[in-house]
């Protein structure tokens, strides 16, 4: 059966196990320290705002997701944080290309989202996500760059593909979340 990300996660009621949420903490604490105040942000795949903490500095945030069965969800997370939602974008096409202009975020967060990017497309999402954003904040399933699908996704060599597309890595910690093969980095022009 071949995996459709779109048909997948518009199946799941809930797209964060007790595992995602046991690394949530984890995750806002390595990460917060690289959001500034008042920054034009926006994070793709946000499921249900499980990483809403990290937006307490913002005026606003803008969301992109495959799936709306999460977006009510996430719209009552928001406003529980006082956090007014500027685009809340549900793009069930399963294109890559996403409606923003270069260069429109000052950063784009994609949590847990690479490792469920077919491998064909995960070139083509970390240039777009660049493409959008002038710095891309990432943590994924990592393992130690070997090439391996999981759960139909992707974890691979993602330094070889930032170096490839000319592109520059800014940070890379797979230290961090040493109880799980994860990596955080972060990349752009």
């Amino acid at each position: 059966m071949e995996y459709n990300k779109v048909k997948y996660w518009n199946s799941r009621y809930d797209p964060n196990n007790n595992f995602c949420r046991s690394q949530t903490p984890n995750h806002i604490a390595a990460v917060k320290p690289f959001i500034g105040k008042n920054q034009n942000i926006l994070e793709y795949g946000p499921g249900i705002g499980r990483m809403i903490e990290l937006y307490e500095n913002q005026s606003h945030i803008n969301f992109y997701d495959i799936s709306d069965i999460y977006s009510s969800r996430l719209k009552t997370v928001c406003e529980n944080k006082n956090l007014k939602i500027q685009n809340q974008i549900i793009d069930k096409s399963g294109n890559i290309r996403t409606p923003f202009k270069d260069n429109e975020f000052d950063i784009v967060c994609a949590f847990e989202v690479l490792l469920h990017c077919p491998k064909d497309e995960i070139e083509d999402v970390i240039k777009e996500l660049s493409r959008i954003g002038k710095k891309v904040i990432v943590i994924t399933w990592y393992l130690g760059g070997e090439e391996k699908i999981l759960r139909g996704g992707y974890t691979g060599n993602f330094k070889d593909i930032i170096k490839k597309n000319n592109l520059n890595l800014y940070w890379w910690d797979e230290d961090s979340f040493s109880s799980i093969p994860q990596v955080f980095f972060i990349y752009g022009k």
